[in-house]
Order: structure tokens, then sequence, then C-alpha cells
């Protein structure tokens, strides 16, 4: 699960990954992007027109803003967008310019690895971007 401040936007796309040391760490299929409000019952509220919930999901999402209030004092309980992933695959996708990276940043996946990414699990993806360098 990946979380990030609503007012900040975001584009819809397939893919997620998080960027760490100029480089891209780790890559997850978004399953759902959620924007929840998290009440002191435990009970989770949609915004409007983002996707249904389940009940894990639900149960995740409390977890996690319960999580990062004890770890780090971070108030997660609404005004965040949470991008559900499938499961995070570890990568090594190098920036090569330099500095950081600074907000966010869009590839298109067709384009770096060619049009057989789209019969590709996030494994093999993974995998592939380790061979590959961006500015």
């Amino acid at each position: 699960m990946y979380y990030a401040p609503s007012h900040r936007g975001f584009r819809r796309h397939e893919y997620i990954g998080f960027y760490s040391q100029k480089a891209i760490r780790g890559i997850g299929k978004v399953e759902k992007i959620l924007r929840p409000t998290v009440h002191e019952d435990g009970t989770v509220t949609l915004a409007d027109g983002t996707d249904a919930l389940t009940t894990e999901e639900q149960q995740r999402i409390v977890e996690v803003t319960e999580r990062a209030w004890a770890d780090y004092e971070w108030d997660l309980r609404n005004g965040h967008n949470f991008f559900l992933v499938e499961q995070f695959e570890e990568t090594h996708f190098q920036k090569t310019s330099k500095g950081g990276m600074l907000g966010s940043r869009y590839f298109s996946l067709k384009d770096l690895l060619g049009p057989k990414v789209t019969r590709m699990t996030t494994e093999e993806i993974a995998k592939q971007l380790k061979r590959k360098s961006w500015v």
C-alpha cells in the first residue's frame, strides 16, 4: 500500500514505483485508488468517485493509519489517497542524471520494455527494469 496527500493529485496508472537514493526500488500493480476517511470507531468511508472497499481493504487501511500515527505521528485518517497494490516487487531502475527526483514522474512501460510488457507479470517487469536507467 502506498499513500500520498490528496492535494498532490495523480493520474490513473497501472503500476506505481517507490523511489529512494536515485533509483526506483520497488514496483507494484495498482489494484485500487481510494480516498478514505478513517473514523474514531474504526469505520472507513470513501470520498465520492473512488473505488469500492472490501472488509480486508478496510482493515489494511485502518492498520496503516494506526501504525503511521504510532510510529511517526502522521495523521493519515483523511486527506490522503491510498494506492492498494497487489504486491511490491524489488527492482533497481537507476536515475543517471544529477540530483534527486522532484515530484512525481510517469514512465511508459511500453516505451521502456516494448509491447510485450502487457503480458508480463510484475516480477518480470521489475527484473527487466534492473537493466534500464533513466535521466
